[in-house]
């Protein structure tokens, strides 16, 4: 499995100029197509996975 170099990072905590800095990306430009596909190739996408819901019937009956 792949080291993740950003694991431990504070991110709320750190300048936007070291959050960009970090990325080795800018406001102005992003990312250009070669490191966009490049960075999916070794992180995947950057998409979110919604948690699935507990059933109701399932609610219910750990309450009782």
């Amino acid at each position: 499995m792949k080291e993740n170099i950003f694991s431990g990072v504070v991110w709320h905590s750190i300048s936007n100029e070291e959050v960009l800095e970090r990325l080795q990306t800018s406001l102005e430009s992003g990312l250009d197509l070669p490191e966009v596909e490049k960075r999916q190739k070794e992180w995947g996408l950057n998409v979110v996975t919604p948690k699935k819901a507990t059933p109701l019937w399932m609610r219910y009956h750990v309450r009782w």
